[in-house]
């Protein structure tokens, strides 16, 4: 054998070494966007539930917040304040998910999470609420919003689309 001959085995080792490694690369890259879908669904999940654990854990809360969906407007100045941030954390969790979607992030909870944000801003209150607080959102977030709540209010609930 020549040394050309050696050099060309060489490439050739090279060569499939390359392939490999690549394909390891694409394997841990898939596994890598598993995990962090996995982890998005969990923080989210998570962050609901540290904003709806006052309302069940505390009888006083869950009245200021069921009193806040009837009558947002209604509610004594420092009620307001506690319903708003409440709310604000169920729907600020929600356009996390509608833009992970978007961002193909964690495509499988956003649906639900902001349809379940959908059934508190349709109350009376919710609606006040919102149209005091939309300015603070986003402005494709408030759009899809304010689809879903024109569907709901025509009695046709239906899943979040996006508008990308």
């Amino acid at each position: 054998m020549t040394i050309q001959d050696f050099g060309s085995i060489g490439e050739l080792i090279g060569a499939v070494a390359t392939v490999a490694t690549l394909a390891y690369l694409a394997i841990q890259i898939k596994d890598n966007t598993r995990i962090t879908k996995a982890e998005s669904r969990r923080n989210n999940y998570s962050g609901v539930s540290l904003a709806l654990a006052p309302i069940v854990a505390d009888e006083a809360v869950a009245k200021i917040f069921i009193s806040g969906l009837a009558d947002f407007k209604g509610l004594a100045p420092v009620d307001r304040v506690r319903f708003s941030m409440m709310m604000g954390r169920l729907v600020a969790g929600a356009q996390l998910a509608f833009f992970e979607k978007l961002d193909g992030v964690s495509e499988d909870h956003a649906d639900q999470h902001v349809n379940n944000m959908i059934m508190f801003i349709a109350t009376p209150g919710g609606t006040a609420w919102w149209e005091a607080m939309s300015q603070n959102y986003r402005p494709q977030f408030r759009d899809e919003v304010e689809d879903l709540l024109a569907k709901e209010r025509a009695g046709e609930p239906e899943q979040l689309v996006s508008h990308a």
